[in-house]
């Protein structure tokens, strides 16, 4: 296995096997073999091929996730195109600009995109995928092509390109199965965008390298998750915290001998959870440990295909994220997680200047995480580096420190903290989504200040006005964005 491609080649010998299942809102399912991946995919890389796609062209998809994404990205690998994944909730002239900027050739979206005629699209939601045989002979792909050009999630607000090649991401599902049981058996609910690498590699190649299902849902609010995970008998699921509280609180929110006689159906078929992204509140890791759910978190970013390590059995250490995958290389040099490996990308698209400051000298890529090994390797994440707060007296901390003495108090949905240069000194102010419509931000501000240290004290509470904070597809916090709204509104 050097390539994607021989991930593809290989579901021609697991034809009859069960390869997708699409969960309706009704609670009806379509099912998809692998052969109707292969055919789908073969017959879709021909249409591509009559448009004048070549080889190394590069192709936007930007779509909701469904059987038809995965059509198409299988036939982009197959037509010898590069993919161009992209959040389908980003706005039109985001998706052109960053289509324009990777040099796309084409966009496959959900809806008929054109910007002044100059890039032809495909509404892939309303594509005919046929499923008929096709002579169609797969590209001679080296492990050193270019895969997949993959636009960073933004937490910083200002999105790169990172370039992974096949050999990359071959690599990490290679080091991924060596330390993780995955067996054909295996049936995985997805619950994240397909545009995301840490979806891509652990929810969809993952299990189609070994020929296990996947579960794809319509909707993803905590009672359908929950009807999926018994009526499909979900064995592993790939998820962030943010999705976890999600089944949490619905599992909490019915009475207690529905929520038993739920839990012990959940656990029938299941092996574990795998969860990254973010770190895991205490309370929402005890709460699945307690009820005998099986939690395996990793570290990981989009540079590095994603997966760098894994707290997984036969020891797994709490408050680290585990030991480095096998081929991944890990030090920490002032501070920062510097990373090597197979799995590491190639570089930044077009952008010389942010790859050269993204490595070391001699070729360690530098994260941008600050953290800790211990003497058995287990990595402790501190924190971004760019996160970091520090005081007049030189005091550094990071706004996770404060925000998780928060994080349990009864009345609070969601918190954040924003430093405030005020002079020479640096201000805290907490952005705060009430669970509730009454909010006493000036009680909440005193009980809040008994819990930090003086150092560390809240200035001022502010009240969020919407729903929910701006996150990333992955459940990570944009930061920059509720900065930028306590600062101009």
């Amino acid at each position: 296995m050097d390539s994607l491609i021989d991930i593809f080649a290989s579901f021609k010998t697991k034809a009859k096997q069960q390869a997708l299942v699409l969960k309706l809102r009704d609670e009806s399912s379509e099912d998809f073999s692998y052969k109707d991946l292969y055919l789908r995919a073969l017959g879709f890389a021909l249409h591509l091929k009559t448009l004048g796609i070549k080889q190394g062209d590069k192709i936007v998809l930007c779509a909701p996730n469904s059987p038809n994404w995965v059509f198409a990205y299988w036939g982009i690998f197959v037509a010898g195109a590069v993919l161009v994944p992209l959040d389908h909730n980003l706005k039109k002239e985001e998706i052109f600009k960053l289509a324009e900027f990777s040099g796309a050739k084409l966009v496959l979206s959900a809806t008929d995109f054109e910007q002044n005629g100059k890039l032809p699209s495909i509404n892939v939601l309303t594509f005919n995928f046929a499923t008929q045989e096709v002579i169609f002979d797969l590209p001679k792909i080296k492990p050193s092509d270019l895969a997949e050009i993959v636009f960073t999630s933004g937490t910083t607000g200002e999105p790169k390109g990172v370039s992974l090649s096949h050999g990359n991401i071959i690599s990490n599902i290679k080091q991924v199965l060596e330390v993780v049981p995955v067996e054909q058996k295996e049936n995985f609910l997805t619950t994240l965008t397909f545009s995301i690498m840490f979806q891509q590699t652990l929810g969809l190649l993952v299990p189609w390298s070994v020929g296990a299902s996947v579960i794809l849902l319509e909707s993803y609010s905590g009672e359908n998750l929950v009807k999926a995970w018994v009526k499909e008998q979900a064995s592993i699921i790939i998820t962030v915290p943010v999705l976890m509280q999600r089944l949490m609180d619905y599992l909490l929110s019915l009475p207690e001998s529905q929520k038993n006689n739920l839990l012990n159906k959940l656990k029938t078929n299941f092996n574990y959870f795998v969860c990254g992204a973010a770190a895991m509140p205490q309370g929402l890791k005890d709460f699945w440990q307690q009820n005998n759910f099986s939690v395996y978190e990793g570290y990981g970013l989009t540079e590095c295909s994603p997966v760098v390590t894994g707290n997984l059995p036969p020891k797994q250490k709490p408050q680290t994220v585990g030991r480095a995958l096998p081929g991944v290389n890990i030090k920490i040099e002032q501070g920062e997680i510097l990373v090597k490996g197979e799995n590491i990308f190639t570089g930044y698209y077009n952008n010389s200047q942010a790859t050269k400051a993204a490595f070391t000298n001699d070729g360690w890529f530098k994260t941008g995480d600050l953290g800790e090994i211990d003497q058995e390797g287990f990595v402790k994440v501190l924190g971004r580096k760019d996160d970091v707060i520090t005081t007049v007296l030189d005091q550094a901390f990071f706004p996770e420190e404060i925000e998780k003495v928060f994080f349990g108090l009864k009345g609070i949905k969601e918190i954040c903290v924003v430093p405030r240069a005020e002079g020479q000194e640096i201000k805290l102010d907490l952005v705060v989504i009430p669970a509730t419509g009454f909010f006493n931000k000036q009680a909440f501000l005193e009980q809040a200040n008994t819990l930090v240290p003086k150092n560390r004290h809240i200035e001022k509470v502010v009240k969020w006005p919407f729903a929910m904070f701006p996150r990333t597809a992955l459940g990570k916090l944009q930061r920059y964005k509720i900065k930028r709204w306590l600062s101009f509104g």
